[in-house]
């Protein structure tokens, strides 16, 4: 794919229409020539993937031989099958790597520290060494894998001891390295580099980051879907900014053309203004994509550069009595309240309890000796933002938030894709 030459968009859709009966029908009043995407009907999730169920050839333009079958949770809320071919896997991960090799600029015998799930290290590792090392590692760097349930001062000696100059890690592994460090003074001089998995770093750790790692910069992870490959790729961050790392991305132009668009259908050009991420994919020709929304909020910083950041999820919403919160908003606070970013880790429970009902905050997370002054923080945030929430607690209809401490285990997951369960209603029991 590096000496092809990538598809226009209008070359996607002619390809589409002529070879799907799905994009026929879609794509029937819009223009045969140099058709212009803005005109081009938007996918509804829902209809599209009813449709791949019944019979994957509606949206195939050709029969599936071999190659890829990924089951994902689409942003319908339904579980489905994407095809992809042999030669479309191995390109999107060239390009991912691609990607990652100019970004970081890993220079000859770097030393990679991976910190990693034991399941992770013996799974799902060996596609990622292929492209570590396969593919956008230099000649002679060197990789040492450590397994994240290993204490803090033994991952922190291993690391010291590698003279490690690139990281990569789950934002709540590398925190808990840091407040170590911190707490002991020990400071990683030949750390350049730190490629984390989470979307922000709060501010309050900015000085700490700095004092354990004088020398790196931190890289978000890649805007990407494991279907879609990479479309977005982060600017480093320097740890000696004072204001949340919440990075900025490129739009992976060669993959992809990504919209932003407004509730009400109209293209978003102008920065600063949230919309619904819509993707046309360039590459993927057995599947086409063309204008489907991916359930994701973004905003432009500067359209003609195509830089813009990432907001995540549409936010689910949360019910409680009479009151509905952003389940994005209920994360802030308790991110806030806890001090480090909870994603995969956070888990919001309903219940009632007698005539009321109760919020549960679920966390896998070691109990801190001041758990119940971060209950107190959470709550009184809700206070704080929400009048209606501190009129129902005073009615009684709410009662006061509860912590649950757990482990990983003990979070609820989606029994058919093992996915983290958001949000878990006990209130209505099996209706």
């Amino acid at each position: 794919m590096d000496n092809e030459e990538i598809p226009t968009v209008q070359d996607v859709i002619n390809f589409a229409r002529e070879n799907t009966n799905y994009y026929q029908n879609l794509h029937h009043d819009v223009q045969q020539d140099n058709p212009d995407l803005e005109d081009v009907p938007t996918i509804r999730a829902r209809h599209y993937w009813a449709l791949a169920r019944i019979d994957p050839s509606h949206v195939l333009t050709r029969p599936f031989t071999e190659g890829k079958v990924y089951c994902t949770d689409n942003s319908a809320s339904d579980i489905s099958n994407v095809y992809l071919t042999k030669d479309e896997v191995r390109d999107l991960a060239r390009e991912k790597a691609i990607l990652w090799s100019k970004a970081l600029n890993l220079a000859k015998g770097d030393r990679i520290v991976n910190i990693m799930a034991p399941r992770d290290l013996q799974v799902g590792f060996w596609e990622m060494a292929n492209l570590f090392n396969g593919v956008y590692a230099p000649a002679e760097s060197a990789q040492l894998l450590i397994s994240n349930e290993r204490s803090e001062p033994q991952i922190t000696r291993e690391i010291i001891g590698f003279n490690t100059n690139v990281i990569f890690g789950d934002m709540s592994d590398l925190t808990r390295i840091v407040q170590h460090c911190s707490r002991y003074h020990i400071t990683m001089q030949s750390v350049a580099i730190i490629l984390y998995l989470g979307r922000t770093v709060p501010k309050a750790f900015h000085s700490v980051w700095l004092t354990v790692f004088p020398n790196a910069k931190l890289f978000a992870p890649l805007y990407d879907k494991i279907d879609l490959g990479p479309l977005g790729v982060p600017a480093p961050i320097t740890t000696s900014e004072g204001c949340d790392i919440d990075p900025t991305y490129k739009v992976c132009e060669r993959v992809a053309k990504l919209e932003i668009m407004a509730d009400d259908g109209t293209i978003i050009k102008q920065p600063g203004i949230k919309g619904n991420v819509v993707i046309t994919h360039l590459m993927r020709r057995l599947q086409p994509i063309i204008r489907y929304p991916l359930g994701d909020v973004a905003e432009w910083v500067d359209y003609e550069s195509q830089t813009f950041k990432y907001y995540g999820r549409e936010s689910l919403k949360i019910e409680l009595a009479n009151i509905t919160l952003d389940w994005a908003y209920v994360k802030n606070i308790v991110d806030s309240a806890v001090g480090t970013d909870v994603t995969s880790q956070f888990q919001c429970v309903l219940r009632c309890h007698g005539s009321g009902e109760k919020l549960i905050i679920r966390l896998a997370l070691e109990k801190p000796g001041n758990a119940g002054e971060v209950r107190h923080r959470i709550e009184k945030a809700l206070w704080r933002d929400f009048s209606k929430w501190r009129y129902h607690r005073e009615l009684g209809d709410i009662l006061s938030i509860r912590m649950e401490w757990s482990d990983d285990g003990q979070l609820e997951r989606d029994e058919r894709t093992g996915a983290l369960r958001d949000i878990v209603d006990e209130r209505y029991g099996d209706l």
